[in-house]
């Protein structure tokens, strides 16, 4: 639903798309780097690392398949 706002709202709705989440992406790594869940240092490391794996794959995911995903015919016509 975002990826139909940016559409509908910018011209050059993929790169506005790609710029916007992949600025998005690079904050929350950075905040990730700061987070505090308990007083046990093993556990914050643990934690953070697999946060960290979370907040990769979730943005570049976003940044590279949504826009490839929306633009591709033969995946429109297959699975839409």
């Amino acid at each position: 639903m975002i990826y139909y706002g940016f559409i509908t709202v910018f011209k050059k709705a993929d790169a506005a798309f790609v710029l916007v989440f992949l600025s998005l992406t690079i904050f929350f790594v950075w905040r990730t780097e700061v987070v505090h869940r308990t007083d046990d240092q093993v556990l914050n490391i643990e934690f953070r690392n697999l946060l960290l794996g979370i907040v990769l794959i979730l943005g570049i995911g976003a940044v590279i398949f949504i826009p490839l995903l929306y633009n591709n015919k033969k995946f429109s016509e297959t699975v839409l």
